[in-house]
């Protein structure tokens, strides 16, 4: 019988191990520092109230920062704390809140708009400066005169989800109105160069995306000149903002048909962003 043949099979490409930097703690600390400084990144961060736990909880993972070793545990404690809960032993989630952004999950939170109440320490409402609503959800807030949102006393940015599915772009909702809402604005501006109320920034996630101007949230940008106004000291804001961004909102849904579809964006949306 003649032999039999061996299967000729390909080899693929060699597989190396990750490279271990088994010298690394022996680097100067300056270097060990600036290299976990690197490491710390914005993210945003889901926010889900667990009626259960009777605590916030959250999908995201202990930043990898905190576990590596004792010194970068110890840099990490400088950028992240735990937070969003009552007192610090409900504490479940590490946030940088210079950084990060919090995306609340308002229907966790019981009956519409959702409810904050005393589920967060006064130092927590300090100290977030971002915030992520999918539209639906600022439209229900601002029925209540955004007194949740405003609960965020030193908000920098606010940003907003937009309906993907149906982008309205090229036109501008609720233009008429609204220019006529800032004209009113402006006629309120005193003489004084001091200002009460500092606004937060607000951006549509959707134009932050490299999209054509949204034309839900074209007036963001005239929104935000007002917000920057502490710099130009001359265009100082008299008006509280939960106050003025309530009404924005109002006057532009009055000339604006909100399909059905922007009341369905949620969690898939949410996992786009994640990934």
């Amino acid at each position: 019988m003649p032999p039999r043949r061996r299967a000729i099979t390909k080899a693929g490409p060699k597989s190396h191990p990750p490279i271990a930097l088994h010298s690394f703690p022996k680097l100067p600390l300056e270097l060990q520092l600036r290299v976990w400084q690197y490491s710390i990144k914005s993210s945003y961060v889901i926010v889900t109230w667990d009626s259960s736990r009777r605590a916030f909880v959250s999908t995201r993972n202990i930043p990898a920062l905190l576990h590596v070793s004792h010194t970068s545990r110890r840099e990490g404690l400088k950028h992240y704390r735990l937070g969003f809960a009552s007192s610090p032993e409900f504490a479940r989630i590490y946030f940088n809140f210079e950084l990060d952004t919090a995306y609340f999950i308002w229907s966790s939170l019981g009956a519409s708009p959702g409810r904050l109440g005393r589920k967060l320490a006064g130092e927590d409402y300090e100290s977030l400066q971002s915030l992520l609503i999918p539209e639906c959800h600022i439209l229900l807030h601002c029925l209540d005169g955004l007194r949740e949102v405003a609960r965020f006393t030193n908000l920098m940015l606010i940003g907003v989800l937009c309906d993907t599915s149906n982008p309205q772009e090229g036109k501008q909702f609720g233009r008429a109105g609204l220019m006529e809402y800032f004209e009113l604005l402006d006629d309120e501006i005193e003489e004084s160069l001091s200002r009460e109320y500092r606004w937060p920034n607000l951006m549509c996630m959707k134009h932050a995306g490299d999209v054509s101007d949204c034309s839900r949230h074209w007036w963001f940008d005239g929104w935000n000149q007002r917000c920057e106004a502490p710099q130009r000291a001359d265009w100082p804001q008299r008006a509280d903002w939960p106050r003025a961004m309530a009404t924005c909102f109002d006057v532009r849904t009055q000339t604006t048909f909100l399909p059905l579809s922007i009341f369905l964006i949620g969690y898939e949306y949410l996992e786009f962003l994640s990934n």
